[in-house]
């Protein structure tokens, strides 16, 4: 479905007040290009009636968002020519705009829009537990367990990860929340590790790209100190199975000498 005008270019003539009043179809006006989850879309119209050629204003205007079997799912506009609508999730809408004239007369004119993901609403549908697949560039594959939350923080745990290149794990950065640099996997991170963050900052044609921000911790006398700083590339993240599949790529471009990159396949447990 695109994103255009169901618009029929005619004038209608209502007789009121032994005068006849000329009405011509409306036009509907999206002013974002590209609107997507959560952005403030300007809604505007194109109207014009007339009584022997002098301007007539309308009595009302009365805005509604409809789905795509055109129910109504949002109508609390303000009784305007201009108005702002907020979309809370992606889909096909159908924007519909009545017009009401000289107390008994009114005329409805429709728009078609296409609102896609934003940085924002892949972010927030991550928030939860997750579980699945890992597998390496390398063709290596292991199960992980992620859980993002409401500032972009995530842990993560790898089941039974495999090793190469003289102890780099492949499991990546979600081997635990933090790399502990001196290589004692079986000790745990700290509880709580700021830096590392899971960003979505783009999207295009609702897949996400972002980056991955990984802390290094050291564990020196039973005490952590943790070094901010490594970033990995997140890629092509999109969701399926309404939202509850995940599928992302963690790509090591960074430092293009030891390109790598890991794809993972996720499902949503809570």
């Amino acid at each position: 479905m695109k994103n255009t005008s169901i618009v029929i270019f005619l004038v209608l003539i209502f007789v009121g007040c032994n005068k006849a009043i000329q009405i011509t179809q409306p036009t509907i006006l999206v002013k974002n290009e590209a609107p997507k989850v959560f952005d403030s879309i300007q809604i505007d119209c194109i109207e014009h009636a007339e009584i022997d050629g002098v301007r007539y204003k309308p009595d009302y205007y009365s805005w509604s968002i409809l789905d795509k079997d055109h129910q109504v799912i949002f109508s609390d506009f303000k009784d305007s020519l201009a108005n702002i609508w907020v979309p809370d999730s992606v889909g096909y809408y159908v924007i519909s705009l009545k017009i009401g004239y000289d107390s008994n007369k009114s005329i409805t004119t429709l728009k078609e829009v296409e609102v896609q993901e934003s940085a924002l609403s892949l972010q927030k549908k991550l928030i939860g537990k997750w579980t699945g697949k890992a597998v390496s560039m390398w063709g290596d594959k292991w199960q992980v367990d992620l859980t993002f939350d409401q500032e972009g923080h995530y842990s993560g745990k790898v089941h039974d990860p495999e090793y190469v290149n003289g102890g780099y794990i492949i499991g990546g950065p979600f081997g635990y929340s933090s790399y502990i640099v001196n290589y004692s996997f079986n000790v745990s991170p700290s509880e709580n590790v700021p830096c590392n963050t899971f960003s979505i900052n783009q999207t295009m044609e609702n897949i996400g790209f972002g980056l991955l921000s990984v802390s290094t911790e050291t564990l020196v006398s039973n005490v952590y100190n943790c070094t901010c700083g490594e970033n990995l590339v997140i890629e092509e993240l999109e969701f399926s199975n309404k939202d509850k599949g995940l599928f992302f790529s963690i790509n090591g471009r960074y430092d293009p000498m030891s390109d790598w990159n890991i794809r993972y396949n996720l499902n949503k447990i809570e």
